[in-house]
Parts: C-alpha cells; structure tokens; sequence
C-alpha cells in the first residue's frame, strides 16, 4: 500500500511539472478572438491585426498570430505586454491568398479590441483597403 501511495505521489508530481512548463504556453489566455478572413494580394496589399488595449492596466502575455486560411501560421508576435491605450500591430508582407488573426490575452474581452486590415501603398501610405473585426 505504502508503494502505491508513493508511486502515486510521484506520478502526481511529475504530472504537475509537466503541465506547468506547459501552462505559460496555453492556460494564460482568457480571452481569444478570431477574425474573418480577408484577401491579400502580394506587390498590391499586406495583412497587418492590430490589437487595441482599451483599459487602465497593463495587458500581459498578448498573443497575436496571422494565419492562411487553411490554418498554416505565418506570423506570431510572441508574448507581448500590451500598456494601456496603446495599439499592437503584426504585419505580414508578401503575401497572396486568404488570411485570419487570432489574438490571445489575459485579460477580458471588455480590454481589448482587434481587427485584420488590408493594406497598399499609395506612394505616399498605406491605405487600409479591407477590414474585418475580431469576434
């Protein structure tokens, strides 16, 4: 009995280490939000998310990734600390096809806010052509 029980304790410990290393990867996030899909054509526009932080205190651990629409990623941020009333953005140059934003956060869904553009240049700017809220 008493071997089980330390058998037990051992697996339990080994358990629980392995899902902390694992849960700064993933048990963070209490929001997650997913923009429609919109096109981008190489040479003519870029994909950019922007991410929002429309409350008072600091936004930690901000994941924001650029996906194809089947789902391959092409661009992450990594963790970002997001201050308050300031704006993230992650652009993906070169790119031709369809494209998504998920955007992770600690934080609630009444803190931020975000959206995938389109953009081209005009010669002088860039000029946000296409535009899709993050939901």
């Amino acid at each position: 009995m008493k071997l089980k029980k330390c058998l037990f304790t051992m697996g339990l410990a080994v358990g629980l280490g392995l899902l902390s290393s694992y849960a700064n990867a993933t048990l963070w996030a209490t929001t997650s939000f997913t923009t429609g899909a919109i096109h981008a054509d190489s040479g003519v526009t870029n994909l950019s998310c922007q991410v929002t932080n429309i409350s008072s205190v600091n936004i930690p651990f901000l994941l924001v990734q650029i996906f194809s629409k089947d789902g391959v990623l092409l661009k992450s941020s990594g963790e970002v600390t997001l201050a308050p009333n300031r704006t993230f953005q992650l652009w993906h140059l070169n790119y031709t096809g369809m494209g998504y934003c998920r955007i992770a956060a600690a934080a609630s869904a009444a803190q931020v806010r975000g959206n995938i553009q389109t953009h081209r240049f005009t010669g002088t700017y860039w000029e946000a052509v296409n535009y899709d809220m993050a939901k």
